[in-house]
């Protein structure tokens, strides 16, 4: 069902290429309000832009995984 998820997020970015200072990336950030469609996908790919440096983006291999927890009508609170 399409709507607003309050999500866990746990993000892995790998670095290209081997020969650049890059580090790689294993970061989860939790109670993330977030779009999804009908397939479970974010409609929007703007929170890798908390993890990653908008100009290093393009170089990385990033996957992610969403865990979703509720469907939101309001904010993500921790019960």
């Amino acid at each position: 069902m399409r709507g607003v998820y309050c999500v866990d997020i746990v993000l892995t970015a790998v670095p290209i290429s081997n020969n650049t200072r890059l580090l790689k990336i294993n970061k989860k950030i939790e109670d993330l309000p977030l779009a999804l469609d009908e397939k479970n996908k974010p409609l929007n790919t703007m929170f890798i832009k908390n993890f990653i440096d908008k100009k290093n983006i393009d170089k990385y291999r990033i996957k992610y995984d969403i865990i979703i927890k509720k469907f939101l009508s309001g904010i993500c609170y921790k019960e």
